[in-house]
């Protein structure tokens, strides 16, 4: 019960506190709430009262503005009455003319009718002259046709031609061309025979003193050859190695028949492109022979390790020389 009565009396002091603010609210802010309303009325009113003089004046314009009115258009309405009896006698007047018009365009019309007779006259006439033109025109379209036919004929043979001349100039170019590059190869071969030439020339100085020696020793071997064939024969009968010395002598007559076949098939070639060449073939010639007589002194004096090496020499200069024939032939034919 205690708790329920402090409870109530919480609430009524609550409320008795909420009661206080409104009363204090109301006592407060009531009256100013009605001066300002007071205050609005009181504007309004004058604005009203301001709206209703503005509107009285309006009245009063709008009054003088009707009397206007009204008198401009009874003004206009006079003009119109006015405009309207000047239009009516314009208007009869305008019939009377177009009436004497009427009567005048009949006789034109008589006479126009006159002329558009003869006019037809005139046309059917003209028709027949235009149906005859259409005929020379037709014939003469024909004959054009016939033209232009032949003329597409020609022109075809003329492509033809034209092709066969362009044909011809791009043959032609080739041709050109071809020749210009033959020139070239003919320069370029006709410096490199040159090139052999002095290469042949300078060959040809050591060759000949080789030629020289070589006569002179051949002489010499010669003379020791016939001194010494009585020992030698003896020698080789028994030396252990004559196998050896026999077969260096033949390796020394297929190199001197490989040589002369070699020469021989060279100074073929060169025949055709220049003499000097033969002159190149004889020496190889020599220089085979040369060799062979050089091997021969020197296995008939028993010296087989000197021979041998002779040989070898022998064999590499003859394949040089061989390479320089095969490269110069190669290229000679070209020049031909």
């Amino acid at each position: 019960m205690m708790r329920f009565i402090c409870q109530k009396s919480i609430s009524s002091f609550d409320l008795n506190v909420n009661f206080k603010t409104i009363f204090l609210c109301i006592a407060y802010i009531y009256p100013f709430k009605v001066r300002v309303e007071r205050e609005q009325l009181q504007n309004e009113r004058n604005r009203l009262i301001l709206q209703k003089d503005i509107l009285e004046t309006l009245c009063r314009e709008l009054q003088k503005q009707n009397k206007i009115i009204q008198e401009e258009s009874l003004s206009r309405a006079r003009i119109e009455d006015e405009k309207r009896r000047e239009v009516s006698d314009h208007f009869q007047t305008s019939i009377t003319s177009i009436q004497n018009q009427l009567c005048e365009y009949q006789s034109k019309n008589v006479e126009l009718r006159k002329e558009n007779q003869e006019l037809a006259d005139k046309l059917g006439e003209f028709i027949k002259q235009h149906e005859k033109r259409e005929e020379h025109v037709d014939k003469l379209g024909k004959r054009i046709q016939l033209s232009e036919s032949e003329a597409v004929a020609w022109q075809g043979k003329w492509e033809v031609s034209q092709r066969s001349l362009l044909e011809l100039a791009e043959q032609y170019k080739k041709e050109m061309s071809e020749s210009l590059n033959a020139k070239k190869q003919v320069e370029k071969l006709s410096e490199l025979c040159r090139a052999l030439k002095d290469q042949l020339n300078e060959l040809r100085k050591p060759q000949q003193c080789q030629k020289e020696s070589q006569n002179l020793e051949a002489k010499q071997n010669e003379q020791e050859l016939m001194s010494t064939a009585s020992s030698t024969s003896c020698c080789c009968h028994h030396h252990p190695n004559s196998n050896l010395i026999h077969q260096n002598n033949n390796d020394n007559t297929n190199l001197n028949s490989s040589t002369t076949n070699q020469s021989g098939s060279h100074s073929n070639n060169t025949h055709k492109t220049d003499g000097n060449v033969e002159l190149y073939t004889a020496t190889m010639t020599t220089i085979g022979k040369s060799s062979s007589i050089y091997n021969e002194s020197n296995c008939s004096s028993n010296s087989l390790i000197p021979c041998t090496d002779s040989m070898n020499e022998v064999k590499l200069d003859c394949s040089i020389i061989e390479d320089a024939t095969s490269s110069g032939n190669s290229k000679i034919p070209i020049s031909e």
